[in-house]
């Protein structure tokens, strides 16, 4: 299974008002608020939606197949310890059922099996980031610049964190490297909305 690469979108405090966090595929992206309670996560396989009974889909039909789900994930990943792709897949589960010290586990599981995995540091800086644990989660974006010295994901996202910690030169400086590197991608139109939104807000001082 291909691992979908995923990102955050840390918007400022100040400016921004709230942060979102942004699904991306190579095919698609998904741009949404912090998954509302039983909602399926991004990466929940397909679900029919009937019982054996020919029950309508409701809320514990779909959470009762959602948890099945961790449970038969989590007996996979016994059989297969090192299995990066089924662990991915089980954190983020964890991560939308809000077991997050579960979740945070296993995204640390991964990265002391596969050093380099982006997806993995991705994720985890969306755990980390409503925990405040501003630090940890600019120390992953510049993991994976040290992987990938051109990903703009990373570079937005250290923007974002930057502005949110009000060190907003530094985020004008990693929101114009985004720029630089590809000026017509969602990720630079979201530099440039947060370069506007950085000059307003010292033309109103």
């Amino acid at each position: 299974m291909k691992i979908k690469t995923h990102y955050i979108y840390i918007a400022i405090i100040v400016i921004f008002v709230a942060f979102l966090f942004i699904q991306n595929s190579s095919e698609k992206k998904l741009e949404t608020h912090i998954h509302q309670q039983n909602q399926l996560p991004h990466d929940h396989p397909p679900i029919d939606g009937m019982t054996n009974n020919n029950e309508e889909p409701s809320k514990k039909n779909v959470s009762q197949n959602f948890y099945d789900e961790i449970e038969n994930l989590k007996k996979e990943i016994e059989q297969s310890p090192n299995d990066v792709d089924k662990m991915l897949k089980l954190a983020n589960f964890l991560f939308d059922a809000h077991k997050l010290d579960e979740a945070e586990f296993y995204y640390k599981k991964i990265l002391s099996v596969d050093k380099k995995n982006i997806s993995a540091r991705l994720y985890y800086a969306n755990l980390l980031f409503p925990k405040r644990d501003y630090e940890k989660t600019i120390s992953l974006m510049k993991e994976i610049l040290s992987i990938d010295k051109k990903n703009i994901s990373a570079m937005y996202n250290l923007g974002a964190l930057n502005a949110t910690i009000n060190n907003y030169e530094e985020a004008k400086n990693w929101w114009q490297k985004v720029l630089s590197i590809d000026s017509t991608s969602h990720d630079s139109q979201m530099a440039k909305d947060g370069l506007k939104k950085l000059e307003t807000m010292f033309e109103t001082k």
